[in-house]
Order: structure tokens, then sequence, then C-alpha cells
């Protein structure tokens, strides 16, 4: 089991990884069996939250996450982020609209050694939308 620590710095590496795009990194962060765990049920495997990170690049290549709070118990760790970006690219079939957002969100990790095995994350959509101008 990996200290506190390393836990923290072993999620701060990955999420300077997704800021930065690189998709490589970010699977290699990822357990085999990894499972991600998000908003309305979703659940995604592995290749599932590369894919879903390399949309996001593309469509805020810009993005940038702010940790305001990590904890972490055994193999166990809390983080609340803030992600900022603009989105100058497609997101799915949502054509860029050029507009910047801002949102928070929160999740909980699950470790395996030094390698990421599940998160369960919630993070306000509803607003990300808003902000893009496609959301009430």
């Amino acid at each position: 089991m990996a200290d506190a620590q390393t836990l923290k710095d072993s999620y701060t590496r990955l999420a300077e990884a997704v800021q930065a795009g690189d998709l490589s990194t970010v699977e290699s962060a990822l357990t085999e069996n990894y499972r991600w765990y998000g908003n309305k049920g979703q659940e995604l495997d592995r290749a599932g939250l590369v894919g879903m990170v390399g949309g996001y690049v593309t469509a805020f290549p810009d993005m940038k996450f702010t940790m305001h709070s990590m904890i972490a118990d055994g193999d166990m760790l809390a983080v609340m982020w803030t992600v900022s970006g603009t989105h100058t690219g497609p997101m799915g079939d949502i054509p860029a609209t050029g507009k910047r957002i801002e949102m928070r969100g929160h999740v909980l990790c699950r470790y395996e050694g030094d390698k990421l095995a599940e998160e369960w994350e919630l993070f306000d959509e509803a607003l990300m939308l808003q902000q893009l101008g496609l959301g009430d």
C-alpha cells in the first residue's frame, strides 16, 4: 500500500497528464481492470476513461485543474478540484462555442499499489452546459 503523499503525488501527475493531453501517461496510471463511476450512473473501463479524457482534451485544449483538497486514508484518496478551460474543439456532436467554463467536482479514488483502480467522480455537467450556452 502506498503512503498518503505517494497517492497525492500520483493523482497530481495524472491531472497534469490530462492537462497536457498525454493519454499514454493517463492509461499507464490505471490498473488493467480499472473502473470509473460518474454522473447519472455512468461506468467506464480503462479504454472508456482514456476515450472520455481524450474527448475533453479535444474540446478544452487549455484545460486546467486546480486541486483544493486531497485527503488520503489507506488505499483511498479524496480530491476536490476545479477545472477551467475554453471550448475551442468539438465535444462529441457539440461544435466549439469559444466559451469558457469553470466548474467544481470531487472524486474518490481507490489505488492498488501506485495504480488507480477505481474512481467515483461527480461534477456539475448542467453548469458546464449552461456556461457553454447549451442549457438552462
